[in-house]
């Protein structure tokens, strides 16, 4: 069931009443209302949503959920009136329990149910050739995912295969997956292969309004690389530890956000106005060759070869420490790199152009001569004609 604002007056409806009103269908619902508690959820308006709940069940509830809320007619009211402000022609929804029924497509959109192409796709992964899985890719050297798999989905779905299927599948059997590739390839394992699958998929079908949400199972923390690459539209959260080039060549709009730790290349040759969070730490060349007004944000420290290479306007900022050769051969005068700690030696080595922030010291600088940029280091100006021990 979801809630429905109109005007100033609250309407309790189905998926399948809501999705006829504005005629979507009941999946498209769920991703509204899925979108929608997500930012609902997110600390800056929880504070806000906070006020709302009596005071026994504050004290009791660290974050603010629909179910427990006694939405008074003031909230109702601001959350109409932005509605109207904004010219909303999709519904608000403020509540529902809808984790025991998944939607069904509109037969006038898709040739499939949602629940047949759920179960299709489950059954093409879960039966697949493994050892050919593993070694598709070869068959295309110039695509990084199995490409046999791939186009097998690809002609038994198509269209009808979406990101709430990709994410279902992900949280509800990629454990077993896995364990049936170990057991099939053993040490020859590949979880490059992996991550890339799914990440393809997803990046063939991700929209704006999309927000996809992938839990790392225990038997592959750290070691998916991969995940979030080529996403253009949506937002992708993924909580745990990943692999190497997460979110590689990331462009368009899409925002991901690691809650956990990176490996190499995270954020690398990223476009657009990508946006890049890791929550934890990342190893070397985060950001390297991004460009556009795209944005890499490491919340922990990173390894060498932060912020190396960047152009356009593209940004890398570390929260933590850097390793050496960070910011190295910036070429671009609006490319930016800033370090909240301390960095390595050979900061800014060979770099032309470009604003180089560091809060804290380095061990050494040595930008090419003839450098235009900026360059601080704990605070100061740097004058940039010669390097400093």
């Amino acid at each position: 069931m979801c809630v429905l604002l109109f005007s100033f007056e609250i309407q309790v409806h189905t998926y399948d009443e809501i999705g006829a009103i504005y005629g979507i269908t009941r999946e498209r619902v769920r991703q509204i209302e899925n979108k929608t508690m997500s930012k609902l959820r997110h600390p800056r308006c929880t504070g806000f949503l906070r006020d709302f709940l009596d005071t026994e069940t504050a004290a009791s509830s660290p974050c603010w959920s629909a179910e427990t809320v006694k939405a008074p007619r003031k909230f109702v009211r601001s959350l109409g009136e932005q509605a109207l402000k904004t010219n909303l022609e999709i519904p608000i929804a403020i509540g529902s329990t809808y984790e025991d029924e998944w939607p069904t497509a509109d037969k006038n959109e898709t040739s499939q149910s949602y629940e047949m192409v759920e179960a299709v796709f489950t059954n093409l992964l879960l039966t697949a050739n493994l050892y050919n899985f593993q070694q598709s890719f070869a068959y295309s050297m110039d695509s990084f995912y199995p490409k046999a798999l791939i186009d097998t989905i690809e002609e038994t779905l198509g269209k009808d295969l979406t990101p709430g299927h990709i994410e279902q599948f992900w949280n509800t059997h990629l454990g077993t997956f896995i364990e049936r590739l170990q057991l099939t390839v053993g040490d020859d394992i590949s979880f490059d292969r992996i991550g890339q699958l799914f990440s393809a998929l997803l990046a063939e079908r991700m929209t704006d309004d999309d927000t996809i949400t992938l839990t790392i199972p225990p038997n592959a923390e750290d070691r998916l690389s991969f995940i979030g690459a080529w996403i253009q539209n949506g937002s992708l959260i993924i909580n745990g530890d990943v692999g190497d080039n997460a979110a590689y060549k990331a462009k368009g709009l899409a925002e991901i956000i690691i809650n956990g730790n990176a490996g190499d290349y995270v954020g690398a040759q990223s476009a657009g106005y990508a946006n890049v969070v890791v929550a934890g730490t990342a190893g070397d060349m985060v950001g390297y060759r991004a460009g556009g007004n795209s944005a890499v944000i490491v919340l922990g420290s990173s390894g060498d070869f932060a912020g190396s290479c960047l152009h356009g306007q593209a940004t890398v900022t570390i929260e933590g420490h850097v390793g050496e050769y960070c910011a190295c051969e910036l070429q671009s005068p609006y490319a930016e790199v800033k370090v909240k700690g301390n960095a390595g030696a050979f900061l800014a080595d060979e770099a032309a152009s470009g604003v180089i922030v560091v809060a804290g010291a380095a061990k050494s600088y040595s930008p090419k001569n003839g450098f235009t940029g900026q360059l601080y280091i704990g605070g100061q100006k740097i004058q940039t004609d010669k390097s400093e021990d």
